[in-house]
């Protein structure tokens, strides 16, 4: 068996000026742990991974999707909104919308205050990234409840109706 290694393969025609997005490497990580958050304060939901970039001219695209359920108390305040901010390393890369309640990136308005409201969906950000560097990057997320409303949870699991859910990071090396 043969091995052919190469630094470049490029059109017979050459590179389009200013071309990019070549694939360098893909790290993806599957995260199952519950966390919640009733606070305008973020806190971690536990979801990292970590990449090398092989220059320090190469982006990253930071692609995450959480399990998330949002649950509101009888007549709380009717919006079930949150955000969800990207962090590299300890500095914060990518914050939500954000005004003087909290982040409102994601979420539902609910209508009926008679009732308890309840939501469950899926929150998903993509985020291209320079960190100009070829040293190891660690990315991760954070969660926060609009005004203090209810409780918002990653991966919430019980064990009558809502078993094993996930949330998943991808990082893309992409070439500059």
């Amino acid at each position: 068996m043969s091995t052919i290694k190469v630094d470049r393969i490029e059109p017979q025609d050459g590179l389009q000026t200013n071309a990019m997005g070549g694939i360098v490497q893909v790290v993806r990580v599957v995260h199952t742990g519950q966390v919640s958050s009733n606070s305008t304060t973020y806190v971690s939901t536990g979801l990292q991974a970590s990449i090398k970039p092989r220059s320090a001219s190469n982006k990253i695209m930071v692609s995450f999707e959480h399990s998330v359920y949002h649950d509101n108390a009888l007549d709380s305040n009717l919006w079930s909104l949150h955000g969800i901010r990207i962090k590299r390393g300890t500095q914060s890369v990518y914050t939500p919308v954000t005004n003087n309640n909290g982040p409102y990136d994601f979420g539902l308005y609910d209508s009926d205050n008679a009732n308890i409201s309840q939501q469950y969906n899926r929150s998903r950000v993509e985020y291209l990234d320079s960190p100009a560097t070829t040293g190891t990057i660690t990315y991760s997320t954070e969660i926060a409840c609009f005004n203090n409303n209810g409780t918002v949870y990653v991966n919430y699991s019980n064990s009558d109706t809502v078993v094993a859910p996930q949330s998943w990071m991808t990082l893309t090396e992409i070439t500059a």
